[in-house]
């Protein structure tokens, strides 16, 4: 493995992150003002808390690795990286988007 490619995948996870923390908080931003501004009667939460928001949440609860046996390669790691960063938070949406129809 080259040192490009460490960097290359390195800066890779970063903006990774970063894309995901937006889709997070974009869901959550939508989820509240489905759910528990007319529940609750609280303000609507704006991307930018929601993402601050999601961030301590994702701080303060534990999250279980799986280790197995086998070790990925770098596409299927970065495949699984790319699906919980993305599609996890628009599936999450889809389905209170369901449930926010028959509300």
């Amino acid at each position: 493995m080259t040192m490009f490619s460490v960097v290359v995948e390195y800066v890779g996870v970063w903006i990774l992150a970063f894309i995901g923390s937006i889709f997070n908080g974009f869901a959550l931003s939508m989820l509240w003002s489905w759910f528990f501004v007319p529940t609750f009667g609280v303000p609507s939460l704006d991307i930018i808390p929601a993402i601050g928001f999601t961030m301590v949440v994702h701080l303060l609860t534990y999250h279980a690795h799986r280790c197995k046996k086998e070790e990925m390669s770098n596409s299927a790691r970065i495949l699984k990286m790319v699906l919980e960063a993305v599609l996890k938070p628009l599936i999450t949406l889809f389905f209170g988007w369901i449930v926010h129809l028959f509300m």
